[in-house]
Order: structure tokens, then C-alpha cells, then sequence
């Protein structure tokens, strides 16, 4: 029903979408902007870089280290905040 890395009956459709396929991986050389999230608890981090002009989010990728949810997470919040103005 599941692999050796993850349950697929744990999680929604969705989520293993993003964790399949990624959206957004990489990082932007010289963003405007960047900001790095850890978990302490479990060691998981996302690193998110931004490029940023006339005030609207032009370019933004995602570096992700742990679980299926937080790579999930770096990938949809990247198709989230794509496009959108500060």
C-alpha cells in the first residue's frame, strides 16, 4: 500500500504531488530577498530565495531537507506566492 519511505494512505493526493514533483526546486542566484526556516525539533529546513521587482514576486525558489510534508510545503508555497505583489 505504501513504499519504504512514506504511508501514500497518510497522506492527501495533493501533498504526494508536490512531493513527487517539486515545483519551483533551486535556488536564485543574488535574490532580493531569502529566508531560512529549521525545525528544531525533527532537523527539517526550507530555505526559500525571492526575486522581487516592481513590487511583485517575479522569481522564487525553494530548498527543502526533511519529510515529505516540509518538501510538499517549500513546493506549494513557492506556486503560492509566484506572481503575487509584496
Amino acid at each position: 500500500m505504501g513504499s519504504t519511505i512514506y504511508n501514500h494512505a497518510v497522506y492527501a493526493p495533493e501533498l504526494l504531488d508536490h512531493f513527487e514533483n517539486p515545483r519551483n526546486v533551486g535556488e536564485i542566484e543574488s535574490p532580493d530577498a531569502s529566508a531560512q526556516m529549521e525545525n528544531p525539533a525533527c532537523g527539517d529546513t526550507l530555505r526559500l530565495t525571492v526575486r522581487v521587482n516592481s513590487g511583485c514576486i517575479t522569481g522564487i525558489r525553494f530548498r527543502a531537507k526533511g519529510c515529505v510534508p516540509a518538501i510538499a510545503c517549500g513546493s506549494s508555497l513557492t506556486e503560492l506566492l509566484a506572481g503575487k505583489t509584496i
